[in-house]
This record gives structure tokens, sequence and C-alpha cells, in this order.
């Protein structure tokens, strides 16, 4: 027990830390959380891309296809030379370059199914996709209407046509949908919101534990080593399971329609698993210096690192396959796959959101086994 009413006396000392971070945090969430979902449900338009074309065939469907395009990006005009081109791309004046070649109609005519476009775009570009879905739709209607024994006149003016007409999108019950993605935002960036504020605050608890006085006088009493350790551990989790209840109660605050849903237990178990991890990252930060303010180097490498690799702060389908398969690796990937799953919620994600919570686990109970042990090292030393 000495060790265990010693750690809330040094939290009295670190509580106006803990109030701070947490309000900071909490209020960082809830403005990200708040723009983003309304982002996403209250409007919808394409997006524009900068895109620049040669054409070389000069024929009805090229300039078809050209003028179409200029309908749904952004036509920029640059020299037809290779440097030229690489150095648009560079500085982003084009990002997208497509070269339609001489013979592209006779071919598609022909029936050829392969396109033929010479295409420059920025590797990795997320804008180069909707480029090629705009060309792809384009032609690809094209040949439906030559499959259905159209001419090629004839089809070209059915495709202009079809691709002309307007669809009007509207939101169902936009309220309840509304509140139901501002959740689900709020819970996407609390990985990162948990690891700053459960290492910031809770951190300078536990190197007080580490420094020599408080170590002499803990080494005084009968309790084993372990035993002080299941104490620590303990303090350690009440704050963190406070910190926890805090951010799901507001969670509950910004949607109460919320409360009655499958989903609020399991985000909240997911939630307390996320910040197990956390906080044996945060025993075991603590092994390694004596400093409070290396806690911020190691709070925001981590929790930067696990917000830009795991679809937190980028979303995980633009991201390259390699640093995808980096991110499986962080604590947080497991996190977010919990959490996407529960936005679409039914009994065929039920593997997902337990995998993911046992990843979590296992993640935590691996670093908290690192820290006992080289904490053990340390008391030897």
């Amino acid at each position: 027990m000495t060790v265990f009413k010693t750690f809330f006396k040094i939290g009295k000392k670190y509580s106006a830390n803990l109030i701070m971070y947490t309000i900071i945090f909490l209020s960082i969430a809830l403005i990200i959380s708040n723009i983003d979902s309304q982002a996403s449900i209250e409007s919808y338009s394409n997006t524009a891309v900068r895109v620049s074309v040669f054409d070389e065939d000069n024929s009805e469907l090229s300039k078809g296809l050209t003028s179409y395009l200029e309908t749904q990006h952004e036509l920029v005009t640059i020299e037809n030379n290779l440097d030229a081109i690489r150095d648009a791309l560079y500085v982003r004046k084009s990002e997208y370059v497509i070269t339609i070649p001489q013979g592209f109609e006779k071919s598609v005519l022909a029936g050829s199914q392969d396109n033929s476009l010479e295409v420059y775009k920025i590797p990795g570009s997320v804008t180069a996709r909707f480029v090629d879905m705009s060309i792809d739709t384009f032609l690809n209607t094209y040949r439906a209407y030559l499959a259905g024994g159209f001419t090629g006149a004839e089809a070209y003016e059915k495709t202009l046509q079809t691709i002309d007409s307007q669809s009007e999108v509207s939101f169902y019950n936009r309220e309840v949908v509304s509140k139901t993605f501002g959740i689900h935002f709020f819970y996407v960036y609390l990985p990162y919101i948990m690891i700053c504020v459960i290492i910031l605050s809770i951190g300078p608890m536990l190197i007080g534990f580490h420094r020599t006085h408080m170590k002499d006088r803990i080494n005084c009493s009968k309790a084993s080593v372990l035993t002080q350790n299941i104490a620590l551990f303990s303090a350690s989790s009440i704050y963190t399971l406070a910190i926890v209840l805090l951010y799901f109660v507001v969670s509950i605050l910004l949607n109460p329609t919320e409360v009655a849903a499958n989903t609020t237990l399991l985000r909240l178990l997911n939630l307390i698993v996320q910040a197990f991890v956390c906080l044996a990252f945060t025993f075991l930060f603590s092994l390694f210096t004596r400093k409070a303010a290396m806690l911020n180097i190691f709070s925001n490498v981590l929790g930067l690192g696990s917000s830009f690799l795991c679809g937190i702060f980028v979303p995980r389908e633009w991201l390259s396959d390699t640093v995808a398969n980096i991110g499986r690796f962080l604590p947080a990937y497991w996190y977010m796959n919990v959490e996407n799953a529960l936005c679409e919620f039914s009994p065929k994600v039920y593997s997902t959101i337990s995998t993911g919570y046992l990843v979590q686990v296992l993640y935590g109970v691996a670093v908290l086994v690192i820290a006992l042990v080289i904490g053990q090292y340390q008391r030897r030393r």
C-alpha cells in the first residue's frame, strides 16, 4: 500500500498537468472531429485535378475525351517534352499528363480494350486516380455503345448524353448521419490523444518513483519488487481509466443516440485496450529518462508516427502498401481496424473486432513485460 498511496501523493503534485493536457487535447479532438465530420457529411463535389493533354490523334473521339476531361478537371498547358513534363509534375503545375497517340480512335473502333494512352503522373498520387476514373468512365461508356451496335458517331453522341447527365446527391436522415460520423471521427483521433495525455500526465509521476531517494525509501519497505510494480501499475491504471471514462462521457454527450447502440460498449472497450497499451509504453519510456521534458519527445514520436502510419491523420486508402504494412506493427493500426469495423457494424465484422482487441492486448502485455524486465535490471545495478 506504500507505493499505491505514494503514487497518489505524487499525483496531486502533477494534477495541474493532468488537467491541462486533458483540456488541451480534448479541445483539439472536438475541433478536428467536428471539422472532418461536417466536411464529410454536408458537401459533395468532384475533385478537380490539374491535367495536361497532348492530342496527337486529333479525331472526334480524342477531342471528345479532351472536352470531357475539361468539364471534370482543370486543363493546364505545358510544353510537350519530357523535361517540361517532369518539371510540371514536380512543382505540381500539372498533376496528370496524358498523350493521346495517333490512331487512337481507329484502335478503339476496332474493338481494342487497350487505351494505349501515354500517361505521366505523380507516383502514388491519390488525385491521379480521379483522372483515371474519368478516362475509364468515358471510354468504357463509348465501348458499351459500340458493343450495342451503334456506329462510332452514334456511340460518341450517346456517350456525351450519358456522362452529361447529372445526379442529385442527398443525405437520408442527415442529422443522425452527421452525429454518427461525428462520433466516429472523435474516436478516430483518440489514439493520438491517449498517447499524449497518458505519457505526459502519468509519465512524470512514474519518473518520480525512479529517482534515487524515492527508490531508497520504497526499498526499505517489506514489499517485494513484484508487489511494488503491481501497486504502481494499479495506481496508474486508475488514473488511466479516469481519463478514458472522461473521453467516453464526452463522446456520449456529443451523440446521446449512441447510448443504446450496440457499438457503444465495443468502442469503450477498444479505447480501454488502447489506453492500456499507452500506459505500458509510458512505463517503458519512464525507465529511460529522469527528466519529464524528455517525455514530450517520446509522446511525439509515438503519437505522430502512429497517426501517420496507421490511418489516423491520413486515410489508410491514401497510404502506399509499404507504409500500410509498416503500420501493422503499431497498436494504433489495430485500434483503427476495430473503429472502422464498428462503422459498418454487423455479425461479419466480429472477427475483425476480436482480432483487433487481441493484438492490442498482446502488444501491451509485451511492452509491459519488457518494461518490468528492464526495471528489474536497473534495480540490480
